[in-house]
């Protein structure tokens, strides 16, 4: 242990393994003129007062933050990621190439993957429950990840698709359309049309094991339309 540290002191003062502040640092804090609409120096900003430029302005939260990386004095090609110091609020990114320190209405902010659209590019490997919306259902044993559909809250009906593993050689695919046999949940098949947006369906499969074939709400185990 003796000799790991003493050999990375002398990269340290050699030169080899450093550190280095970019800019100034720590900024002072921005005022309305000087808003998240310019370029600025880099640094960390914080502002209690409202901000022209800043994303999604939300006067109950007004404490922001704006983390800025500019490349040189002459040019001011910028990294910028601006969000709030509350719970659960939105972070946004942008990207400035500018040769002046003009307002910065044509460079808009992108969300980084928190709420809003967020398009990605190639393939995404999630390792755990994939949730659409919230849901702290508990894992059970044999099945594998699982899909969720909103919050668990939404109208108190869990809805999710999962592998389980019945035995060997014996595999599912599950679908949970609530949490108890006599809602009258549905897991639905079916097709919209494209002039209208009309929702036309073909199955139906109920809480209590009731099917239809072009029937809504069977009242029977399996009853078709005539």
């Amino acid at each position: 242990m003796k000799k790991a540290i003493t050999i990375l002191a002398v990269l340290i003062q050699s030169g080899i393994l450093y550190s280095q502040q970019i800019g100034t640092g720590t900024a002072p804090l921005l005022t309305t003129e000087n808003g998240f609409n310019k370029p600025v120096n880099s640094g960390v900003y914080v502002s209690g007062m409202p901000q022209e430029g800043f994303p999604e302005e939300t006067p109950e939260h007004p404490w922001k933050y704006l983390v800025s990386i500019r490349s040189t004095s002459a040019w001011h090609q910028q990294l910028q990621i601006a969000g709030t110091f509350w719970r659960n609020d939105r972070l946004f990114f942008r990207k400035i190439e500018e040769s002046s320190l003009s307002a910065q209405a044509a460079n808009p902010w992108y969300e980084l993957a928190t709420r809003g659209d967020n398009h990605f590019t190639g393939k995404q490997i999630i390792n755990g429950d994939l949730q659409v919306g919230y849901n702290n259902y508990a894992s059970a044993p044999g099945y594998g990840k699982r899909l969720f559909f909103g919050d668990e809250w939404e109208n108190s009906k869990p809805l999710w698709i999962a592998r389980y593993n019945a035995g060997t050689n014996m595999s599912e695919m599950r679908v949970n359309i609530g949490s108890y046999p006599e809602s009258n949940n549905r897991f639905v098949v079916g097709t919209t049309r494209y002039d209208n947006n009309e929702w036309l369906e073909s199955l139906s499969v109920l809480a209590n094991g009731n099917v239809g074939i072009g029937i809504s709400n069977p009242g029977s185990k399996l009853e078709l339309k005539k």
